[in-house]
């Protein structure tokens, strides 16, 4: 599911810092360059669009964006942020697979006290050079 919403952005010149508000979910962040914010505006709605569809909360209708503030130095844009590509690369639940192995493989490794899972993730996060 994609859902687009309005942000407004401020650079503050005192720290050269670009703050952004989404007003729907009456949230802030921010970036050092204008890329960071963006993206980080894009978490912070995907966060709060997942939590709320995770809660059962119907999502706030987008504010319509010439309803934002005209402010000379303010930014008025729209973030798309797709909940479940989200979910689907930050969310930790636990999944349970069956996996098939040799008998001898099976007797040595629990001879060695291997936690299968531990070595099953370890091993999919070496295959696919993923490091967190």
């Amino acid at each position: 599911m994609r859902v687009v919403y309005p942000v407004t952005i401020k650079v503050n010149d005192k720290e050269d810092y670009y703050l952004v508000h989404a007003p729907d979910f009456e949230n802030h962040t921010g970036g050092k360059d204008l890329a960071e914010a963006l993206y980080m505006a894009e978490d912070m709605i995907s966060l709060a669009s997942w939590h709320m569809t995770e809660e059962g909360q119907k999502l706030p209708e987008p504010t319509p964006l010439e309803n934002l503030s005209q402010a000379e130095g303010v930014i008025n844009t729209l973030i798309m942020a797709d909940i479940a590509a989200y979910k689907a690369k930050h969310d930790n639940k636990a999944v349970r697979k069956n996996l098939t192995i040799p008998n001898w493989l099976n007797v040595e490794a629990e001879k060695a006290h291997i936690n299968f899972s531990q070595v099953l993730q370890e091993a999919l996060k070496s295959k696919l050079g993923i490091t967190r």
